[in-house]
């Protein structure tokens, strides 16, 4: 089984893409100093009905990968990787594997990359991960925790009973669950009706994303004036924060600590697949309002720089970072923002692609593999995959000069006739 891309399927999973591709939102910006911001100084911030919106500014530092469960613990140090299984592999002994075995699914077995046997362990491997996660959503269904249920039900696909759960509680987080499980592909249950983006919105109103969905459903619905308003509120936003992503840390930290090492792994693979799957919401409407034609407007253009300042600092994904510098150029940031903006990208993808997003794979890879997108997924949902890869970048050492001067070696070079 190919590993899954958590960058690929999120980049996939809205339907402003092309709008996007055709805007040359290639990847996103990151900062190579967190706290330090080359922003230009924008209007001051106004006041909503809900409080007035501190300015955003980038969070702290994360320091470290989060340590995996303590049902993974002892696939931390790759020697330790086969005994911990208690498996072995022709040709292969326990004693001394090698830290990522070619091959490798890790909990079931070992074979040629490609061979026949590699597809039977893949399609085993699938049927005893998805054993292993009912039997932890099982779990979680108890738990008194309602956003710990809430996740169970989004794990196990019900659909009926998560808009349930979102319609008796005021945690985001739930409401954020249930709108995803009805974004899913498929047969959508009569249910989901019964969900709104404007509850949605009052539950969480200093967060861009539930006015993603407003604004689309404004645009989708031929109402102007109500993605103008889903805007505007954005705009106020603290945070741009996919509360759903906190499904990945509730259900890997509930794996029991005393479950076999097997059972851990094959439990975190689904879990890690479906986390995968998460989808964000459109930024179309919001992309369109915020054009180059309307930013000539002045309340258009303060309100989309107040907007891209918001997705730029404090946005969570790679995606609302690329798409608030595009908002933020159009509101009429300076070139030198923009370019060195685009030179901390340059560098991070350079220096520091492991730490971007959860791509190393999920699903039936080597066991090291496995570990590194459990604490991957463990970072991203605790502190946001942006404040992890601006960390990564920082460790790197790179100054803004010397990313400068390299993504101008690279931009004179990609202008250059062959």
């Amino acid at each position: 089984m190919r590993p899954v891309s958590f960058r690929l399927n999120r980049w996939l999973g809205i339907g402003a893409l092309l709008l996007v591709a055709a805007l040359g939102l290639v990847a996103v910006e990151f900062s190579a100093a967190p706290g330090a911001s080359p922003l230009p100084e924008g209007p001051p911030r106004q006041s909503s009905d809900t409080g007035m919106a501190r300015p955003a500014q980038p969070g702290a530092v994360v320091t470290a990968l989060p340590p995996p469960p303590a049902a993974l613990a002892s696939l931390a140090s790759p020697q330790r990787v086969a005994p911990a299984l208690g498996h072995a592999t022709a040709g292969h002994g326990v004693d001394a594997p090698p830290a990522e075995p070619e091959g490798e699914v890790c909990g079931i077995g070992q074979a040629p990359p490609g061979s026949p046997e590699a597809a039977t362990l893949a399609q085993e491997a699938d049927a005893r991960s998805g054993e292993a996660a009912a039997r932890l959503f099982a779990l979680m269904a108890n738990s008194p925790d309602p956003a710990v249920r809430a996740a169970a039900q989004l794990g196990t696909d019900q659909r009926e009973a998560l808009v349930l759960s979102a319609r008796q509680t005021r945690n985001a987080a739930v409401y954020a669950f249930a709108m995803q499980a009805c974004s899913r592909a498929g047969v959508r249950p009569a249910a989901c009706a019964q969900l709104s983006s404007h509850r949605m919105a009052e539950l969480d109103p200093l967060n861009v994303v539930p006015w993603l969905w407003v604004a689309e459903e404004a645009s989708v619905g031929g109402n102007e004036q109500g993605v103008v308003e889903a805007v505007h509120r954005a705009s106020l936003a603290t945070e741009s924060k996919l509360r759903e992503f906190a499904f990945a840390d509730l259900a890997l930290s509930a794996i029991p600590a005393d479950w076999p090492t097997r059972d851990a792994v094959l439990a975190s693979a689904k879990v890690l697949r479906i986390h995968a799957d998460l989808r964000l919401p459109s930024y179309l409407a919001m992309v369109k309002h915020c054009s180059a034609v309307n930013a000539r407007d002045v309340n258009v253009r303060q309100t989309c720089d107040r907007l891209a300042r918001v997705l730029v600092e404090r946005g969570d994904t790679i995606v609302d970072n690329g798409i608030g510098r595009r908002i933020g150029e159009r509101a009429g940031w300076p070139a030198e923002t923009v370019e060195l903006l685009e030179a901390r990208h340059a560098a991070y993808k350079r220096f520091a692609l492991d730490g971007d997003t959860l791509a190393a794979g999920s699903g039936h890879g080597s066991c090291g593999r496995l570990v590194r997108s459990v604490q991957l997924a463990l970072a991203h949902a605790r502190h946001g995959e942006m404040l992890y890869a601006r960390t990564r970048v920082a460790e790197m050492g790179v100054t803004d000069a010397e990313a400068l001067m390299a993504f101008r070696k690279l931009r004179q070079a990609a202008s250059s006739p062959n």
